[in-house]
């Protein structure tokens, strides 16, 4: 066995490290066919920059905000390919970049090829403790932000304290959350290793001065139209109603039982930080075992202000960013913990190369499978094109439910609203919100059809069964899983 094993294992000891995790990033999300945030993210783009697109779209038109450098490059690629060329090229330029940080950072922690390899696709797996946080697989803002982000990280354990400040603010601009929380972590990190008061205001003072003017730029649209809004606070729509999985995972009804069971696994290996792993020291343990702290730290403070902070003024900022990254470090800590005590023994790399190709295989199959160009079901395509077909392009449609992301996108129609499509700030989030509840009356009952169509222009009413007979509406598309009425 260990004969049949020696050529892989050769192969990836002398393969550059940046070649294989971009190897492995294509193998697990190079795709042509868009993910739900991409299904988000790139529209907006392509409306800023045509708006003659879908002329007026509520969904697809508004402020960039924190996703303007997104939105312009995004943008001027949707000008002259489509969204499927666009997702791939993305994500592929994006693991070309982010493998250049990402295996420098390999190199620094002294880990070899292989055992690396198994570490990142473990970590593929679910790339967070909790909060739903993940750094590689689509093409979108904080995609390019993390690229930075894993650059300042270099950086940082380099002791290069102030360049490091430099690649948070850089992230920070293409997504201030993850740019603004790894510089949090930037600077608890120096703070603790240097007890340098003046190194960190230096550093505080970079990062501001740097970031005021996108700071002035996001504040004049989100502060000036305030939290409340006609009485409904829309911070707390935005933590409680729409992104609760990320902002307050203690409050999400839906999935509480597996958040608990998340964030009580994560505070194990915080216990074991504190009182086990601890013992054990040596350079690269140390900044490991700071950063690792320090994130778990963030976390579970966070955590115990999300129970109080009922009007979500401090959850809005996602407190858990950091859950995604601080779990790859954690992967990586521990094996350097293990490799410092014991030696790994011929058999455990032999069954680490067969895991690893078990799990390179399956992720490749499983994209192939399930994200490739022809994933799109037949009735759905068959909705499309009697959509781009038959109906007007100023038509409005009101699906019950968001059965599929892409129906607007794919027919070039305005949908009534897109729950996954919620305004990033400002008054449109309120707007958002109540053409979600009026929605929501319609399922209820059908009656309130009256009410929407006093205040909202609506042409068409999609469904993924068979309405009850009504005068107002006329069924003018079936197949087997979707049907389309005309409203009279």
């Amino acid at each position: 066995m260990k004969r049949i094993l020696d050529l892989p294992a050769a192969f990836f000891r002398k393969t550059d490290i940046r070649l294989l995790i971009f190897g492995v990033l294509c193998l697990y999300y190079l795709s042509f066919t868009l993910s739900s945030n991409e299904e988000a993210y790139l529209p907006l783009a392509k409306q800023f920059i045509d708006p003659s697109w879908i002329p007026g779209s509520f969904n697809f038109s508004e402020w960039p905000g924190n996703r303007i450098l997104f939105q312009i490059i995004a943008g001027i690629g949707l000008k002259y390919f489509t969204f499927e060329q666009v997702a791939f090229t993305g994500r592929l330029i994006v693991f070309a970049l982010i493998a250049l940080p990402v295996g420098s950072l390999v190199k620094k922690l002294r880990i070899e090829n292989l055992p690396f390899l198994i570490i990142f696709q473990i970590y593929l797996i679910r790339q967070t403790y909790f909060a739903g946080e993940f750094i590689f697989g689509d093409f979108e803002p904080k995609s390019l932000a993390y690229i930075m982000v894993f650059a300042g990280l270099n950086c940082l354990l380099n002791k290069n304290y102030l360049k490091a400040v430099l690649w948070s603010v850089a992230a920070a601009y293409f997504h201030i959350l993850v740019g603004g929380w790894f510089f949090l972590l930037v600077v608890l990190f120096q703070l603790f290793k240097t007890r340098n008061i003046i190194l960190t205001v230096k550093q505080g003072a970079l990062f501001i001065i740097l970031m005021l003017p996108f700071i002035i730029y996001l504040g004049k649209e989100i502060l000036g139209s305030g939290s409340v809004i006609h009485g409904v606070n829309i911070d707390q729509v935005y933590v409680f109603f729409r992104n609760t999985h990320h902002t307050a995972p203690l409050s999400e009804a839906k999935h509480l039982g597996r958040n608990i069971f998340q964030i009580s696994v994560t505070a194990v290996i915080f216990i074991l930080t504190l009182f086990v792993f601890v013992k054990k020291k040596g350079p690269v343990l140390d900044d490991l075992y700071l950063l690792n702290v320090i994130i778990l730290s963030v976390l579970f403070i966070s955590l115990a202000i999300s129970l109080a902070d009922h009007k979500a003024m401090f959850l809005k900022f996602y407190p858990f960013r950091l859950a995604a990254l601080g779990e790859f470090l954690m992967y990586i800590y521990i094996y350097k913990l293990i490799e410092s005590e014991w030696k790994i023994p011929d058999f455990m790399q032999a069954l680490a190369i067969l895991g690893g190709f078990y799990l390179l295989t399956a992720a490749a199959v499983h994209n192939i499978s399930h994200f490739s160009n022809h994933s799109m079901k037949s009735t759905y395509k068959e909705l499309v094109q009697y959509i781009s077909r038959s109906t007007s392009s100023a038509d409005v449609i009101l699906p019950l439910d968001d059965y599929d992301l892409s129906l607007s996108r794919l027919t070039r129609r305005e949908v009534f609203v897109i729950f996954k499509c919620d305004p990033g700030g400002g008054e449109k989030i309120y707007e958002w919100y109540h053409r979600v509840l009026e929605r929501k009356a319609l399922n209820k009952d059908f009656n309130h059809l009256e009410q929407l169509l006093k205040n909202y222009r609506l042409n068409y009413i999609l469904s993924n069964h068979q309405l009850p007979a009504d005068e107002r509406i006329k069924p003018v598309f079936q197949n087997s899983d979707y049907c389309l009425y005309k409203i009279l």
